[in-house]
C-alpha cells in the first residue's frame, strides 16, 4: 500500500473554469441549486446570486501531488492547484477564498491504501 494524504480545505472560495466530472466546464458548481443565472459558466466576475463557490472541498494527495477525483486533477503540485482552482482575480473573489494559511484545515495520513 501507500501512504496518501486526505486534504480537507476549510475555505476554497469560487472556482476557476475547470473540467468538473458530470459537467463539464464549470466555474458555477451550484448552477441548478436556485442560482440566478443557470449555467455551469458564467462571468468570472460575477458573485452571489448568479454564481456559487465552495465553501469547502476535500482531495488526495500523495506527497505533495493533488488527485481531485472532482476536478479531474491528477498530480499536480498542491501550489499549482490552488493557483488553477480557485478564483482570486478580484478583491472580493480573493475575500471568500481567504488566505492559504486559512484554507488546509485538516491533512490526515491513511496508510495502506
Amino acid at each position: 500500500g501507500i501512504s496518501v494524504q486526505y486534504t480537507y480545505m476549510n475555505k476554497f472560495g469560487y472556482i476557476n473554469t475547470v473540467n468538473l466530472v458530470g459537467i463539464g466546464n464549470c466555474n458555477n458548481p451550484f448552477y441548478n441549486n436556485g442560482t440566478a443565472i443557470n449555467s455551469p459558466v458564467v462571468g468570472a466576475d460575477l458573485l452571489l446570486p448568479n454564481r456559487t463557490g465552495f465553501g469547502n472541498h476535500a482531495f488526495a494527495m500523495l506527497g505533495n501531488d493533488v488527485y481531485d477525483a472532482c476536478a479531474l486533477t491528477i498530480g499536480v503540485s498542491f501550489n499549482n492547484y490552488l493557483m488553477t482552482a480557485i478564483d482570486t482575480s478580484t478583491t472580493a473573489e480573493s475575500v471568500v477564498a481567504g488566505s492559504l494559511t486559512d484554507r488546509v484545515f485538516r491533512v490526515i495520513t491513511l496508510d495502506g491504501i
